[in-house]
């Protein structure tokens, strides 16, 4: 049931993009706003109590509709709500077409449309295949990997439980210093291990050679060190010039789409043998 939840999400997300209508998460800045106004910003402010603050009240209307109305019901309902809260936690953005329309923007010489796309992204900056690169691998463990990997352990609360973090870092990095801090650490935790198995498989899908050395060099690094560690391995992965930003194209941007494609499929069929074994025992 597991290996079907996470293949119907993952459909329903590439083929429909509900996130587009969704307007996913739109309502979390002003729920912080209404926390720090009723708790006078004490508590979500507090290290790592702040992020158990924040995400209690949304993990336990989870989990009374997962557990509770999904228990009472049958499995096929209870697999309906963890679908549903998948859906919710994969994105909240849409990196693929982002990446893919920026690709088509740029072949078009469209430099307006190629900015439309990744808003993230400065008109001023050099090197900017480059920088699109960095920023899609880290989206694509933000808003894919990490969440699947989370649900696949703890199931959709976990999944739930991960996006708050990415949330609330982010809230935090421009309100409540204190808070980003806390919450920074807790989500570099959470990170580390999705993100070694994913540099992990964008070394096995990828160039293997020199992602390989990178890895097992850089396999064991502390959490602080996530972001330039999956950076530095999937760019190694595309056969990417680290030392020369300047050779990045669109061709490196489309190899990173068959890569993440790629490494998808290799966890799908995984998780397809784990619960295959599971079901032999």
């Amino acid at each position: 049931m597991q290996l079907l939840t996470v293949l119907m999400s993952l459909c329903i997300e590439r083929l429909i993009n509900p996130g587009l209508f969704l307007h996913r998460f739109a309502w979390f800045s002003a729920y912080l706003n209404y926390l720090q106004a009723k708790l006078s910003g004490s508590l979500i402010e507090r290290n790592f109590l702040g992020l158990a603050v924040i995400s209690f009240p949304v993990l336990i209307v989870a989990a009374i509709a997962y557990y509770l109305l999904g228990g009472l019901a049958n499995d096929m309902v209870k697999a309906l709500i963890a679908i549903i809260i998948l859906i919710y936690c994969l994105g909240p953005g849409d990196n693929r077409r982002q990446l893919e329309g920026f690709i088509n923007a740029i072949k078009e010489n469209d430099a307006e449309r190629a900015n439309h796309y990744l808003d993230f992204l400065p008109t001023e900056v050099t090197f900017r295949e480059r920088v699109v690169s960095e920023r899609a691998i880290i989206s694509f463990n933000e808003e894919i990997f990490a969440v699947l990997f989370w649900y696949t352990v703890l199931g959709p609360l976990g999944a739930l439980f991960y996006r708050m973090s990415v949330l609330t870092e982010q809230y935090a990095q421009a309100n409540l210093p204190n808070l980003y801090n806390s919450t920074r650490l807790i989500k570099g935790i959470l990170e580390w291990l999705p993100i070694r198995l994913l540099g992990l498989s964008f070394t096995l899908v990828g160039n293997f050679t020199t992602s390989f050395h990178f890895l097992a060099h850089k396999l064991m690094s502390s959490y602080s060190y996530n972001q330039i560690f999956l950076q530095t391995i999937g760019l190694y992965a595309v056969g990417a010039e680290l030392n020369d930003p300047s050779s990045a194209s669109i061709e490196e941007n489309k190899a990173l789409l068959d890569l993440f494609d790629r490494t998808l499929i290799i966890w799908l069929v995984a998780l397809a043998l784990f619960n295959l074994g599971a079901l032999a025992y």
